[in-house]
This record gives C-alpha cells, structure tokens and sequence, in this order.
C-alpha cells in the first residue's frame, strides 16, 4: 500500500513540474532554431537538439514545436536527452 502511494505522490509531482515548465515557457517564450528546405519548415528547440519537427507554414512549424516541447517536457518521450550550460569559475 506504501508503494502504491508512492507512485501516486510521483506522478503528482511530474505533472505539477510539467505545468510550470509550461507555464514559463508559455510567458518567457523559448528558443528554436528553424530554415526552410523545399517547401517545408523545419525546427528543433535549443534546448532539445535530438528532436526535430517540420511544419508545411513557419505557424505550422510553431504549433508543432509547441507540442515537442510539451512532449519532450511531460515525459511523453523517455531518455530525453538536453543542453544545458554549465557555469565555471
């Protein structure tokens, strides 16, 4: 029964993290690198180089990144991997 509690207690808190990850995006904006190739958009966020989307408009581009982020944010991809800055000395 502890386990179980446990469990709940988690999943509680991912989704409170994933809430205000995407409530400080949502007002702070996020960075994203994009170019077009053809007729498409393609884009990637910074902070998530690995994974990639394309959007047929640069709004559709938009609107996907949108989704990756809250995706790669909410735990929907596993073993997301990041770039991140370290500060030196």
């Amino acid at each position: 029964m502890l386990q179980c509690r446990f469990v709940v207690r988690r999943v509680s808190l991912q989704a409170d993290i994933h809430s205000r990850i995407l409530a400080n995006a949502m007002e702070n904006g996020i960075r994203y690198i994009y170019w077009q190739h053809d007729d498409m958009w393609l884009g990637y966020l910074e902070e998530f180089p690995d994974y990639w989307t394309q959007g047929e408009t640069l709004e559709e581009l938009q609107d996907n990144l949108r989704d990756l982020h809250s995706d790669v944010t909410g735990g929907e991809i596993p073993n997301v991997r990041r770039v991140a800055e370290l500060q030196l000395p």
